[in-house]
């Protein structure tokens, strides 16, 4: 009797302790920016699914779904395994026969498993040093307005067609940054830049766009002051002058040249 009462209290507490073992089960990854790991839509159409643990890769090929919001699941052409290790794998490529619309939401399925993926909607991140903050001639901090010192062609460069062009980075440092793009300065626009032969009021915007379409634009105004300079007006007579008397002198010669065959 007293052996039964101790095989039922052992499987009894044998019971106990295994209800409290926790068991790991495998689950889906969530998207985690900063090391670009877990669930998320790479591009339009290809998809990276990850897991906790190794699966085996032909098992989630034919099991593995991707469906939108109203659980239509989507036509994939094929799924990748990204880590096979002997047939087991963490990490999945899918690639969609369709773009992925970045205003919807999808889910990536695996049996009883479900997680939502990541689709990137954060507009890239423009960021800038003003370089003349401290120079009154060319910012005006109360207004925050930065000017131009306006100038006008002299004679010369309108005959040679050659225009002083207006540099932004001699005023603005500037940098974009997208999450997953990384740097997009090589794919900045530059819109409505100033004309310094222009007076007026510009709205300068700069102008990035990542892989997702998503677009950031950070404006500055500029203010292209009237020219004050003598400097042009001084060159233009003198120029004027100088074409003047070289025609003079040209006509001379010619005259006195017909003159002297004459006689």
């Amino acid at each position: 009797m007293k052996i039964k009462i101790s095989l039922i209290i052992f499987f009894s507490l044998m019971m106990l302790a295994l209800t409290n073992i926790k068991v790991n089960a495998v689950e889906f990854v969530t998207y985690n920016n900063a090391n670009r790991t877990g669930t998320y839509a790479e591009t339009f159409n290809k998809v990276i699914v990850e897991f906790s643990d190794r699966l085996a890769a032909e098992d989630v090929k034919t099991k593995l779904k991707i469906t939108d919001n109203a659980n239509n699941q989507l036509e994939v052409l094929r799924i990748l395994a990204l880590n096979d290790i002997a047939g087991f794998a963490s990490r999945y490529q899918v690639d969609l026969k369709n773009n992925l619309d970045k205003t919807k939401t999808y889910k990536a399925i695996y049996e009883d498993l479900f997680v939502e993926i990541d689709i990137d909607n954060s507009a890239p991140y423009i960021s800038y040093t003003n370089n003349v903050r401290n120079d009154m001639n060319r910012y005006d901090e109360r207004e925050n307005i930065f000017l131009v010192q306006g100038t006008t062609q002299n004679i010369f460069e309108r005959l040679f067609e050659e225009k002083m062009r207006f540099n932004i980075f001699d005023y603005l440092r500037i940098n974009i940054v997208d999450n997953r793009d990384g740097s997009l300065v090589d794919e900045m626009v530059i819109e409505n830049l100033p004309n310094p032969y222009k007076p007026g009021t510009y709205v300068v915007k700069i102008k990035a766009t990542d892989s997702w379409s998503n677009e950031a634009v950070q404006e500055f105004t500029f203010k292209v002051l009237k020219s004050n300079d003598k400097t042009d007006l001084v060159i233009n007579i003198a120029a004027f002058t100088g074409m003047g008397i070289i025609i003079g002198l040209s006509v001379f010669f010619i005259l006195r040249k017909r003159s002297v065959g004459r006689n």
